[in-house]
């Protein structure tokens, strides 16, 4: 019932149906843990946390809860107490690669390249079918020229993952930029321009610049260099 008066809007007896469900099932984390993802939607951060709290008072090892709760941690840079639940969730469940995800868009966060880049290879190691951490650290590695063979092919496979993603071109195209390659490159940022969310990508326009610059179209370039600046007034 929770779920259904959710969806109507309903979020007071929303919230109601979850802790009577929690009440008959004591032992069950999922009403509250439910409704701790519902409050999160609802930007309620506080009561969040103290839900996904009482999920795990009823199963103290309900991994779910405690990634939530490292999340809502991540969101507000409280990025030690967000990096302590997701190594928690490692003591339960030795390889699980959102933990390790996490840990890795935390530390990418807070600008440690090296622990991003350790816990995104962790992350590839246990599930290589992860297109964002491919990403990432095709990002991370792309920042030293001696990377920039690996950084491709992790940008590469982040793209055939999830080919509709502007920012997985985005990123690819960079890095062919990086290696001197701007055909390529051009052909990845026009892939990406056909894609939702492209039209309000400011990084993907500044990186059209500078690619249609070494090519030497000047107006494309200057037509790109506008559209950035048109983003962000």
């Amino acid at each position: 019932m929770g779920v259904a008066y959710s969806r109507a809007g309903e979020f007071e007896a929303a919230d109601d149906a979850w802790r009577q469900s929690a009440a008959l099932a004591p032992g069950n984390p999922l009403p509250m843990f439910a409704m701790g993802n519902s409050l999160m939607q609802r930007r309620q951060t506080d009561d969040a946390l103290a839900a996904f709290a009482k999920a795990l008072e009823a199963e103290p090892r309900h991994v779910e809860s405690m990634l939530a709760q490292g999340r809502i941690y991540a969101s507000m840079a409280d990025y030690d107490t967000a990096i302590e639940h997701f190594e928690k969730v490692l003591t339960i469940v030795e390889r699980h690669p959102a933990a390790y995800l996490n840990i890795a868009l935390v530390e990418q966060q807070r600008g440690d390249s090296i622990a991003a880049q350790r816990a995104y290879q962790e992350t590839l190691e246990i599930n290589q079918a992860q297109p964002l951490a491919h990403n990432n650290l095709a990002w991370l590695l792309a920042a030293e020229p001696d990377n920039l063979n690996a950084a491709l092919r992790h940008a590469l496979t982040a793209t055939e993952l999830q080919p509709r993603f502007a920012p997985y071109w985005d990123t690819l195209a960079w890095i062919q930029h990086l290696g001197g390659d701007d055909d390529l490159a051009l052909g990845s940022l026009e892939k990406a321009l056909q894609l939702p969310g492209a039209a309000s990508n400011v990084s993907l326009y500044e990186h059209l610049a500078a690619v249609q610059s070494a090519l030497g179209n000047e107006a494309a370039a200057v037509e790109a260099k506008q559209k950035v600046k048109a983003l962000q007034r």
